[in-house]
């Protein structure tokens, strides 16, 4: 389909189907692959982009989230229960309680050891202090993978003493337990 262009050598106005310009004879430029170029810029920009300007997750986390649903040290965090509920999974508290939730799985170290565990991580927005944080909650797997802790807290990657970690889990599952 032919659009209206402008000459580059005179600036008149012309269809696009012509190879050259009707008023001053110069050569019409194409510009196919703009629009794919364009495109592809944007991609780039999101694959590089973790998280939303608001400190949401991004695509990256959304990405990770969606490839690690089936992952058995997710499934195990997810469905796992804590003691003091234990008819509530962490996915049922945590995916009512926090905005934009999402799970993934590595292997990595715990601060201040060098010995290397099987690590869950959660993401989410909450409030703290009358502002929407990005909190982010570590589990480490124990060496026989049949239990967890949650050993980290950060609110926009600024990490938190543990009893701050432990009160906002409890008040994840107390909310969870009180909306029933």
């Amino acid at each position: 389909m032919a659009r209206v262009i402008a000459c580059d050598n005179c600036g008149a106005v012309i269809s696009s189907k012509y190879d050259f310009c009707p008023e001053c004879n110069a050569k019409i430029k194409k510009h196919r692959g703009t629009w794919l170029l364009v495109i592809l810029a944007v991609i780039i920009a999101f694959l590089f982009i973790p998280y939303g300007g608001d400190g949401t997750p991004g695509i990256m986390d959304r990405f990770m989230d969606l490839t690690q649903t089936n992952d058995e040290h997710v499934r195990g965090v997810k469905y796992g229960s804590p003691n003091s509920y234990p008819e509530i999974t962490y996915e049922e508290a945590f995916e009512s309680f926090f905005g934009s939730p999402t799970w993934t799985y590595f292997r990595g170290t715990q601060e201040g050891s060098n010995v290397e565990h099987d690590i869950v991580e959660f993401t989410g927005t909450c409030f703290y202090r009358d502002s929407e944080v990005k909190a982010r909650i570590q589990f480490t797997i124990s060496e026989d993978g049949n239990t967890f802790e949650a050993t980290y807290l950060s609110f926009n990657d600024v990490p938190q003493v543990n009893l701050i970690l432990y009160t906002l889990i409890d008040k994840a599952f107390s909310e969870y337990q009180n909306s029933k």
